[in-house]
């Protein structure tokens, strides 16, 4: 369970980097395709490198698409916390406000909407495997997973 915690705080707490990521990849396409009318690289590799950018950007778009359709699905409350914290980037201290309570029951309301997100990651693939895959695949949910590690 611990483990299922920590890779939904981890997609969570990225879920605003992988729009970051998505245009980055796009300028990347652009650029090579701009660069290519001035270098030696044969058409096949300026193709490979564009579509594997691509690829890549697809994957990120797909799992945004993923983590935004499972914070949709959970319960009115949770659901809104999870937008507000992670998509809005609400502090705790702006939810308690906004929710009129305190910091530590916006904590506690934040944990089991964590909680019911993390059980609902089967439902949109992501377990330990896919999970691992894109961790090894991209550095900065690497970083992140990290974070989220040292802050158990």
């Amino acid at each position: 369970m611990k483990e299922k915690i920590i890779v939904a705080r981890t997609l969570l707490a990225t879920l605003g980097r992988m729009d970051d990521y998505i245009e980055h990849t796009t300028k990347k396409v652009d650029l090579t395709v701009i660069a290519s009318a001035s270098t030696t690289m044969s058409a096949e590799a300026i193709c490979e490198k564009v579509i594997n950018n691509l690829l890549k950007k697809d994957k990120i778009v797909d799992l945004r698409l993923r983590v935004r359709k499972l914070i949709r699905s959970l319960s009115g409350e949770h659901s809104h916390l999870l937008h507000s914290h992670y998509v809005e980037g609400k502090t705790v201290s702006a939810i308690a406000a906004d929710k009129k309570v305190t910091e530590r029951t916006a904590f506690r309301h934040l944990n089991k909407a964590q909680e019911e997100f993390s059980r609902g990651l089967g439902s949109i693939g992501i377990n330990n495997f896919t999970f691992g895959d894109l961790v090894r695949e991209y550095r900065w949910l690497r970083e992140e997973l990290s974070q989220q590690m040292r802050a158990v």
